[in-house]
């Protein structure tokens, strides 16, 4: 099993579990802001993803994808969820939060 987390900050647990175990095992942590010490810095809004076709298990995002685009830039989106694709295993698992409908920031964010 292996895991990515994007956007990682700090993070250190998986807010979204299939099975209820909320602990990462083998992740590889992105981040665009190196003082989050991530395992790979990259800026997410760079194609590709500096990963191998099928690399991972399972993706996670938590309250990151409304960061990356202005709203309606909906060609940005598709080729971002294109490299979700290619980087996933067949099979794979994308788990992401975004804000809530009732979140005072859902408007915000693309």
């Amino acid at each position: 099993m292996k895991q990515l987390l994007i956007g990682s900050g700090s993070r250190t647990v998986k807010d979204l579990s299939l099975d209820g175990n909320h602990k990462f095992e083998n992740v590889v942590r992105l981040d665009i802001n190196a003082d989050h010490k991530p395992d790979v810095v990259h800026d997410l809004r760079v194609h590709p993803l500096p990963f191998f076709d099928n690399e991972f298990d399972e993706i996670h995002a938590y309250e990151v994808l409304e960061h990356l685009a202005y709203q309606g830039d909906f060609g940005f989106f598709f080729n971002e969820f294109s490299e979700y694709a290619r980087i996933l295993k067949p099979g794979g698992r994308f788990f992401a939060s975004v804000p809530a409908m009732t979140s005072p920031w859902l408007w915000g964010d693309p």
